[in-house]
C-alpha cells in the first residue's frame, strides 16, 4: 500500500549522527549517476547476489561499516536490543568516538550472530591493531578495521553476511535499478537520511535499509525507499530481496507530474515485491 500525503508545509528533518568528517565522502554512493546502465529488477538482484559472494577483501566493509555503524539498529521480537547511534553518543566526546563506536556495534553483532569466543577473539584483535588508541596517537579507524577482518572473521560467518549488505555497492544496484524514475523525477538525499534495521527472526535475518529523497524542485516531494534482504540463517546467503516505496508527500508538484509520479512508483513496487532467490 502507498501512502501519499498532500500537505502545505514540509518539515525536513536532518539527523547528524556522526562528525561531518566521518561522513562526507559516504553521498558519493550517488556520483555520476546520470552515466550509468539502467537495470531491470532481476538484473539488480543477480548483480547484488553476486557482489554479496565476493571474499571479505573485495567487499568495502572495512570503509563503510565504520561509516554506517551510527545508523545501525538491531532488533529482536520487536525490541530494540542495539542501536548505533545510543552507542555513539556514549562516545560522543571521546577522542577515538568513531573508533570506540564501531569497536561496540560490532562486537555486539558477533555476539549475536556467531558467538562468545569470535566476540572476544575480535575485542582482543581490536585492541593489537587499533594500538594508536592505547598509545593516544593519530591513526584511521577504516585503515584498521580492514586489516582486521580477515584476521578475525571466516568467509562463511553469519556477522560477515550482513555486514556485506551495508556495503555501498550493494546498495548502488538498487539506486541503479530506480535510475529510470529518477530521471523523470529528479531528486537528491533528504528528507529521513538513511538507516539500517536488522531483525532477528528464528529461521532469518531481514535487513531493511530507509533512504529518504527529496526533490530537487524546491518544495517538491518527498518519500522513503525501502531495500530489503532475508539471509538465511544456516548457509547465510540471501534468499529474497525487496525494493518498495512508501511515505509519498506532495507540496507543490504539478498534478501531472504527481500522476505520473503515482504511477511509476506503483509499478516499481508490483515489479520489485519479495523476489525469491535460490
Amino acid at each position: 500500500m502507498i501512502m501519499v500525503v498532500i500537505f502545505g508545509t514540509v518539515l525536513i528533518v536532518t539527523c547528524i549522527n556522526k562528525p561531518k568528517q566521518k561522513l562526507s565522502e559516504y553521498g558519493k554512493v550517488e556520483s555520476n549517476i546520470s552515466l550509468r546502465p539502467e537495470l531491470t529488477f532481476n538484473e539488480m538482484c543477480q548483480k547484488i547476489i553476486t557482489l554479496h559472494a565476493k571474499p571479505i577483501i573485495k567487499t568495502s566493509i572495512g570503509i563503510d561499516v565504520p561509516r554506517l555503524a551510527t545508523k545501525i539498529i538491531i532488533k529482536k521480537s520487536d525490541k530494540i536490543i542495539l542501536s548505533g547511534a545510543e552507542i555513539f553518543n556514549k562516545y560522543e566526546k571521546e577522542k577515538y568516538s568513531a573508533e570506540l563506536t564501531v569497536r561496540e556495534v560490532v562486537s555486539e553483532m558477533i555476539e549475536l550472530f556467531d558467538g562468545n569466543d569470535m566476540k572476544e577473539y575480535f575485542e582482543h584483535t581490536f585492541e593489537d591493531l587499533f594500538n594508536y588508541i592505547r598509545t593516544k596517537t593519530e591513526g584511521d579507524v577504516s585503515s584498521c578495521f580492514k586489516k582486521l577482518l580477515p584476521i578475525v572473521f571466516p568467509e562463511d560467518c553469519l556477522t560477515i553476511s550482513v555486514m556485506k549488505t551495508f556495503t555501498q555497492a550493494l546498495f548502488a544496484a538498487a539506486v541503479e535499478y530506480l535510475l529510470p524514475f529518477r530521471r523523470k523525477h529528479q531528486y537528491h538525499d533528504g528528507y529521513t537520511g538513511w538507516n539500517i534495521e536488522v531483525i532477528i527472526e528464528s529461521q532469518e535475518i531481514n535487513i531493511k535499509h530507509t533512504k529518504g529523497e527529496t526533490s530537487y524542485e524546491e518544495n517538491g516531494f518527498n518519500f522513503e525507499w525501502y531495500l530489503i534482504y532475508k539471509i538465511d540463517r544456516i548457509n547465510k546467503r540471501i534468499i529474497s530481496l525487496d525494493l518498495q516505496i512508501d511515505n509519498v508527500q506532495f507540496n507543490n508538484y504539478p498534478n501531472d507530474l504527481r500522476e505520473d509520479f503515482i504511477i511509476c512508483i506503483d509499478k516499481i513496487n508490483a515489479e520489485s515485491h519479495l523476489k525469491e532467490l535460490n
